[in-house]
């Protein structure tokens, strides 16, 4: 069975979680700067192939997914890697993402799927009042960040 086509377009996500995805990823590049977009929109083909992956093809690889309803596909899901030489990998600081992404408005599925994000799908400006709840008890660290993810998540409002 042919595995069909990837889509990595961010232009494909839905227009909340693109706002989103935009503020994250600026705050993500600033710090690591090889990381991209691995997959965004997923067709119902694409997702019913993924969810066949070890159950009724490719029976010699672990399922690559657990759901055929994921938020893939509606454009509220990104999978996320880093560019390492000519290839890509899932070896790198995915606990800073989750963390990082958390102040945004998104989510991880972490530890069933590290390198996927999507949207929480909490309103913009709970999520800002919800950093400047935390801020107030943060570290100097953390305070620093969430004023960051404030500032970016204000830019796209």
């Amino acid at each position: 069975m042919l595995e069909p086509q990837r889509i990595s377009d961010v232009n494909k996500l839905s227009p909340t979680f693109h706002k989103k995805y935009d503020a994250f990823i600026k705050a993500v590049l600033s710090r690591y700067p090889h990381c991209l977009p691995f997959e965004t929109l997923r067709t119902k083909e694409r997702q019913v192939w993924l969810y066949g992956v070890g159950r009724t093809h490719s029976k010699n690889r672990k399922p690559i997914t657990r759901t055929l309803a994921s938020n893939h596909l509606t454009g509220n899901a990104v999978d996320l890697v880093f560019k390492k030489w000519n290839s890509v990998t899932r070896e790198w600081p995915y606990e800073d993402l989750i963390y990082i992404a958390s102040m945004y408005g998104i989510k991880s599925l972490y530890p069933l799927e590290t390198c996927h994000f999507e949207d929480d799908y909490r309103p913009i400006k709970d999520v800002m009042d919800t950093n400047g709840y935390r801020r107030e008890k943060a570290n100097e660290r953390d305070r620093r960040l969430l004023h960051e993810a404030n500032n970016n998540l204000k830019e796209v409002l």
